[in-house]
C-alpha cells in the first residue's frame, strides 16, 4: 500500500488510525514495547531537516519491534543529483517492509541557505542575505511571524531568491507580543544563565535572534547594513500595530529591476511617436 496523502483514506479508516494512535500513545508513555513489526525492517529518507518528526518515527519503529534506518541524505547519492524516484528505486530494490520519506517537492529546486552560504562568495553572501532578510519582512507584511528563522529553514532558489520553507512554529503577528529585553536590576540577574525576566507563551524578544542567526562575521556585516531592524522588537511590534489598525502591505515578488512597472518607466525615457492627426469625415 502507497500512502501519499490522507485524500484516499475514508472518514472510518481515518478514526481507526487514530483510535489506534491513542494505544500505542499510552503505551508509549508507559515505555511497553510491542512487537507488533519484529522482524520488520523500515527506511526512513527525510530530505527535510527534522528532529520531532524523525525521531518519533524512529522511537515508533523501535518500541513496536522493526529495525528502523535512516538514510543521510546529505552523504548519499541524492548530493550528486540523484533524483527522488532514482532513489525510491535504489532502496526498494533491498526490499525493505515499508520505505518511509519526508519531501517537500519544491527542495528539488533549492538549495538549503545554510549549505548556500557555507560555499557562497562575497556577493554572493551580500544578495542571500538581503534576500533573506526581505523573505522574512515579506511574512511580517502577510501577518506571519515565521517562529524558528535559522538559515536552513530557508532555501535559495535557481534564481537566487530566497524562500521560507518550515512551517511549523509559524504564528499570526497580531498573536504575539514583541518585547525588549529588560534591563537587569543588578548584578546577579546580569550574570545569571537562566532567564530571569517573566516570559508569556506568546513573548518574542527580537534582540535574542542574534546569537543564534549571525555568528559568522560576513554574514553578521551584511545583515546588521540590511536588515537590523529585524533584531528591533519595535520594528515588530510597529508592523503588528498598522495590521491591527487595517494597513494592507504590498508585497512584491519580484525585484525592482524585474518588474514591469521598472520597464515602463525606462520605456518612457524615449520619446513617443507622435499620433496621427484624425481624419476629417
Amino acid at each position: 500500500m502507497d500512502l501519499l496523502s490522507i485524500d484516499s483514506l475514508s472518514d472510518e479508516t481515518i478514526a481507526g488510525i487514530l483510535d489506534r494512535g491513542e494505544l500505542y500513545f499510552t503505551g508509549n508513555r508507559g515505555r511497553r514495547a510491542n512487537g507488533r513489526l519484529h522482524g520488520r525492517v523500515i527506511f526512513n529518507v527525510f530530505y527535510e531537516n527534522s528532529t520531532r518528526t524523525a525521531m518519533s518515527f524512529a522511537t515508533a519503529a523501535h518500541r513496536l519491534g522493526a529495525s528502523a534506518i535512516a538514510l543521510s541524505v546529505e552523504r548519499s547519492s541524492v548530493m550528486k543529483g540523484e533524483t527522488l524516484e532514482d532513489t525510491a528505486r535504489t532502496l526498494n530494490a533491498m526490499r525493505p517492509d515499508a520505505l518511509v520519506i519526508r519531501h517537500v517537492y519544491i527542495e528539488r529546486r533549492m538549495v538549503p541557505l545554510n549549505i548556500y552560504l557555507r560555499d557562497a562568495t562575497p556577493q554572493q553572501v551580500e544578495h542571500a542575505v538581503v534576500e533573506y532578510g526581505n523573505a522574512i519582512k515579506d511574512l511580517v507584511s502577510a501577518n506571519i511571524f515565521p517562529g524558528d528563522m535559522l538559515w536552513k529553514n530557508f532555501g535559495v532558489t535557481r534564481h537566487g531568491k530566497v524562500v521560507f520553507y518550515d512551517y511549523d512554529e509559524i504564528e499570526y503577528m497580531t498573536d504575539c507580543n514583541f518585547r525588549k529585553v529588560p534591563e537587569p536590576h543588578n548584578e546577579e540577574e546580569a550574570m545569571s544563565g537562566e532567564v530571569w525576566y517573566r516570559v508569556g507563551p506568546k513573548d518574542v524578544f527580537p534582540e535574542t535572534f542574534e546569537p543564534f542567526l549571525l555568528g559568522n562575521a560576513a554574514i553578521r556585516d551584511v545583515f546588521m547594513r540590511h536588515h537590523a531592524d529585524l533584531l528591533d522588537a519595535a520594528f515588530w511590534q510597529g508592523h503588528k500595530e498598522r495590521i491591527l489598525a487595517g494597513y494592507v502591505h504590498d508585497v512584491f515578488p519580484y525585484e525592482a529591476q524585474r518588474r514591469f512597472e521598472h520597464r515602463r518607466r525606462q520605456g518612457s525615457a524615449t520619446p513617443a511617436a507622435s499620433a496621427p492627426e484624425p481624419v476629417s469625415r
